[in-house]
């Protein structure tokens, strides 16, 4: 399925308009030239001291760390090309 040109700019400014700063951030960095630091910076605010993430679901927000957010975590830190030993 193709999204037509009408669709795709109404999705971008949804997303600049309703999407929390990570989601904005990934947006950017896949179809804006966005920066992967943008993205790791934004990822590293849902870290918490564990090591693990917290909120990054938003149907299950919590702060203490989640297996599913940390999971989630971990695919985006590889879709990015993290080194395995980044913080």
């Amino acid at each position: 399925m193709n999204l037509s040109s009408e669709s795709f700019e109404k999705a971008v400014a949804f997303i600049k308009a309703q999407a929390d700063p990570l989601e904005q951030a990934l947006f950017a960095y896949e179809f804006d030239n966005g920066r992967a630091d943008d993205v790791l910076k934004e990822l590293g605010k849902s870290q918490n001291d564990d090591g693990g993430y917290r909120g990054l679901e938003p149907d299950a927000v919590t702060v203490s760390s989640t297996a599913l957010d940390t999971s989630r975590a971990f695919q985006i830190l590889r879709a990015l090309g993290a080194s395995a030993d980044h913080p």
